[in-house]
């Protein structure tokens, strides 16, 4: 895992491992973004459920699982993995997505409130 802080207050971190699997090549890494100002990215997070306007998933970094709650509204914007629109109707309990949006809550389950949603 390596932690690269650069200015304006916001830290990224990747995690990276020495080999890489074929099984891993079709998984995207877990990434993780949050600015100072509540500005998140998250990608590598898959879906556990989706209910109403809410995407439930989680990012497993090596002995920690961050659970998400993605708040979704009218403005979100979803595509597909060729970059396509599509809908939250399109979201499914396993995918791989990535999320863009405000953080607007920690804790066990942070929330975040979507932007735009990427499969």
């Amino acid at each position: 895992m390596t932690t690269q802080p650069s200015t304006g207050g916001i830290v990224s971190v990747t995690q990276t491992t020495p080999a890489e699997s074929a099984s891993m090549l079709k998984t995207p890494k877990p990434e993780l973004h949050i600015a100072n100002n509540g500005s998140v990215l998250v990608r590598g997070a898959r879906v556990l459920s989706v209910s109403a306007n809410i995407i439930h998933a989680h990012m497993i970094w090596g002995s920690s699982d961050f659970m998400w709650a993605v708040d979704t509204t009218y403005s979100t914007q979803y595509f597909d993995p060729k970059g396509e629109k599509e809908t939250l109707a399109d979201i499914q309990a396993g995918d791989m997505i990535s999320v863009a949006g405000m953080l607007t809550q920690s804790g066990a389950e942070s929330r975040i409130e979507a932007k735009f949603v990427r499969e």
